[in-house]
C-alpha cells in the first residue's frame, strides 16, 4: 500500500519531465522567461541537495519532472554523498574529466550537467549522434547573453574554477527580473 501511494503521488504531479520541453528553444521573451524560471526552481533545488553533501550524479533533463509550474528531482537512487564512488551517471551529461564510476563523487559534475541542462532548456537539444557536447557548448554560445556566460562558467574545462551555483542563481534572477520588466513595458499601453 505504502509503494501504491508513491506511485499515486507520482502519477498527480508528473506532467513530463525537461525533455518535453527542451526539443524546441524558446521563441519569444516569454516562454524565455519561462524557462529562466524552471531554471531558477533546478539551481535552487541543486543548491538545496549540495547544502546536504549529497552529489545527483545522475543530472539530466530525463530526471527533472515538472507539474506544469514546479521542478522536481527524480531518480534518487542517482544521490550519492559527495567523495562516495559514482555508481549511476549518464556519460552525456557527466563530465568527462570526472573518471567516470568509481570514482570519487564531487559537486562540481553537477554544476557541469547543469550546464548542459540550461543549454538544452535556452537552446534546443542536442544532436543525438554528438558524443561528448563540450565542445559544440562552447562553439554555439553567445557570451554577450548572461545565461550563455553562465554555462561557459559552469561547463569550464577546470572545475576549481566553476564559480558555485549562488552566483549563476544571481545571473538568472536577474536576467529573469530583467525580462519581466521588457515584458512588462510591452503591456503597458
Amino acid at each position: 500500500m505504502k509503494g501504491n501511494g508513491v506511485v499515486a503521488a507520482m502519477a498527480r504531479i508528473y506532467k513530463g519531465d525537461l525533455n518535453k520541453i527542451v526539443i524546441k528553444p524558446p521563441t519569444n521573451d516569454s516562454e524565455r522567461l519561462e524557462r529562466l524560471q524552471k531554471i531558477e526552481q533546478i539551481l535552487e533545488m541543486v543548491i538545496a541537495v549540495h547544502r546536504l553533501h549529497i552529489v545527483i550524479s545522475d543530472f539530466k533533463p530525463g530526471n527533472i519532472l515538472q507539474d506544469g509550474r514546479n521542478i522536481f528531482l527524480s531518480d534518487l537512487a542517482g544521490l550519492i554523498r559527495e567523495g562516495d564512488p559514482y555508481g549511476t551517471l549518464t556519460p552525456f551529461y557527466f563530465d568527462p574529466r570526472e573518471g567516470g564510476i568509481g570514482a570519487p563523487a564531487d559537486h562540481k559534475a553537477d554544476l557541469y550537467a547543469a550546464g548542459l541542462t540550461i543549454f538544452e532548456l535556452l537552446h534546443g537539444p542536442f544532436d543525438p549522434n554528438l558524443v561528448q557536447p563540450t565542445d559544440f557548448v562552447r562553439t554555439h554560445l553567445n557570451l554577450d547573453d548572461p545565461m550563455d556566460y553562465a554555462i561557459k562558467l559552469l561547463t569550464l574545462e577546470n572545475k576549481a574554477e566553476r564559480p558555485p551555483l549562488t552566483s549563476i542563481l544571481g545571473i538568472v534572477r536577474e536576467e529573469i527580473g530583467r525580462l519581466e520588466h521588457k515584458i512588462g513595458e510591452h503591456q503597458v499601453i
